[in-house]
């Protein structure tokens, strides 16, 4: 049997790796290459480099095409890479019968292209306010747009449209009237991410980027409404003013703050030292963080944001995430490991039914065999 030839284009991939796009994509394809082995070859298309979170992930079975990005900027580097991938698709791109777009830059296909929508940058642009300060904020503002000027023409281009929620769909619909848009929550590896019994070393633990959008500021607010001594790991990294408001919570309240960038693959482990996750993020277009707490036994506090948007429990963090709501639904859960475990059960629960790893890989399976036929 003929092996079907998929190329997957993408601005992460390990062990370069800075966000969930490069882990979600990681996972795909481990699965497929597992459920699939027969049927299915795979290339990728990717920078070179190396980043903490993607240390250490076991390679796969592929063809990698790595290419050199000379920009560390955002806007230039995915504008840099956009131009590459193009490049290297009019050349490349005929070999192979499906070439899946995992970061909006394909403009030019000469097969059937799929694209994996996890975020816009019209989304980042409606957020960028939050990450940064005063008259600043209208240069990422500006770049965001221009951004999804480009994304938009790539978009279009796409046979199909693959998005991890039914928002991004709804979102999507409206932009891009008839064009085919298929729903695939990404899955997550419950064998990895599992509960383990471990003494309980931190109370809290906030897992992301040290950036605004992710709720940081208002977590760290909270902790000045916590009287009591806690030991916080912020397992994530940031720059600037994040990492100076990190040190005077650390001078002003009576807790402990541990700073540190966990490798992904450690994140289970940490997980299972801890007694409570926070997770106050203004905006999500999935929200992995939610479902890798949760799968390793840990119960969190979120707000209503990718995933979580639909749930209504006394878990859930109202937006606009409040300092003093979060420090209060903290002190509760601290205090009541009952209810700590209940909500753990019954989240975990929901989501491991619904975001299934092997579900993930059948349906984008599926969509290949469709187009190849086409």
């Amino acid at each position: 049997m003929k092996k079907l030839k998929v190329l997957y284009i993408s601005m992460e991939y390990p062990p370069y790796i800075w966000g969930g796009a490069g882990i979600y994509l990681y996972l795909l394809i481990k699965t497929l290459l597992r459920n699939y082995p027969d049927q299915i070859e795979i290339s990728i298309f990717c920078p070179k480099g190396v980043t903490e979170l993607g240390k250490g992930l076991p390679p796969l079975k592929v063809n990698i095409f790595p290419v050199s990005l000379s920009f560390q900027f955002f806007p230039a580097r995915y504008l840099e890479f956009l131009v590459k991938a193009n490049l290297f698709v009019r050349r490349k791109g005929k070999d192979f019968q499906i070439i899946h777009d995992n970061y909006n830059s394909i403009f030019f296909s000469p097969t059937s292209l799929v694209a994996t929508v996890h975020t816009t940058q019209w989304h980042e642009c409606q957020h960028s306010l939050f990450y940064y300060p005063s008259l600043l904020r209208i240069f990422p503002w500006l770049a965001y747009q221009f951004l999804w000027s480009f994304e938009k023409m790539c978009l279009s281009h796409a046979d199909v449209l693959i998005v991890p929620t039914s928002y991004l769909k709804k979102t999507l619909s409206q932009i891009f009237p008839g064009k085919e848009i298929k729903v695939i929550p990404h899955g997550i590896d419950i064998t990895f991410f599992s509960p383990r019994k471990e003494s309980k070393i931190f109370d809290l633990i906030f897992a992301g980027r040290f950036v605004a959008r992710k709720g940081i500021r208002e977590f760290l607010d909270s902790l000045y409404f916590l009287h009591t001594p806690l030991k916080v790991l912020l397992a994530g990294y940031g720059k600037g003013r994040i990492l100076q408001k990190i040190e005077k919570v650390k001078k002003e309240t009576p807790h402990q703050l541990f700073v540190r960038e966990i490798p992904w693959l450690d994140l289970p482990v940490f997980f299972s030292k801890t007694k409570l996750a926070v997770f106050p993020s203004h905006y999500e277009s999935f929200g992995y963080t939610i479902l890798e707490t949760l799968s390793s036994g840990l119960p969190i506090l979120t707000t209503p944001v990718g995933i979580a948007s639909g749930l209504r429990g006394k878990e859930i963090i109202p937006l606009p995430p409040q300092p003093e709501i979060i420090a209060e639904k903290v002190k509760f859960y601290l205090q009541n490991e009952e209810e700590r475990g209940e909500a753990n059960r019954r989240l975990r629960e929901y989501f491991q039914k619904k975001f299934s790893l092997e579900k993930e890989a059948e349906e984008t399976f599926k969509i290949y065999e469709k187009l190849s036929k086409n």
